[in-house]
């Protein structure tokens, strides 16, 4: 069927009404009414509604969540980077402490927020886990570098091996939590 903008309704006159695209429009003559423009409306697979409907933003961890795993990150690594660093000097240990325990607290509240937007910019489930949890990891890596080596912190690898490999493994978990949390979505959706 020819998709028409402009359609001559009366035969006796030189009227010619204009449609938006994809607009229906019914000839009433005679009491029979037809339609005289009607696009029909595509189906879709699930796949292609999701290509076509993103997820939500509003998938995402909750404040309890994030606000626990940003003290554990706190008292855990800042612990660690002390016993790291204290063997030369008390005041060595507790500044490696206090910056490797900062750290650890705002990137884990950056981690979640950053694997949660990056979550929802890819397609396929083993990208939205592994992707987001790389890409982070590689700029906290940069971040705790630069900031251990500005505070002067003597064993910088030592200290911040073990927190990374828990970032990722943290970063995993919560983009695996966010996974799961978008298939109960779209399983309770089409049911």
């Amino acid at each position: 069927m020819n998709q028409l903008n402009e359609i001559d309704f009366a035969a006796n006159r030189s009227e010619v009404q204009k449609l938006p695209e994809g607009a229906l429009d019914y000839t009433c003559e005679f009491e029979a009414c037809l339609p005289v423009y009607a696009e029909p409306l595509p189906e879709f697979s699930l796949a292609q509604h999701f290509m076509l409907n993103p997820m939500k933003p509003d998938i995402r961890t909750s404040r309890l969540f994030n606000l626990l795993s940003a003290l554990l990150a706190f008292l855990v690594w800042g612990g660690w980077a002390f016993v790291m660093n204290s063997s030369e000097t008390t005041g060595t240990g507790i500044i490696a402490a206090l910056t490797q325990g900062t750290a650890s607290f705002m990137m884990t509240l950056f981690m979640v927020q950053a694997v949660t937007f990056l979550f929802h910019r890819f397609e396929r489930p083993l990208v939205k886990v592994v992707l987001p949890a790389i890409l982070v990891n590689c700029l906290t890596t940069v971040f705790l570098v630069n900031v251990h080596t500005l505070m002067g912190t003597p064993r910088v690898l030592a200290t911040i091996a073990p927190a990374l490999t828990v970032a990722f493994s943290f970063c995993l978990l919560t983009a695996w939590k966010l996974q799961r949390l978008f298939q109960q979505q779209t399983s309770t959706q089409y049911e």
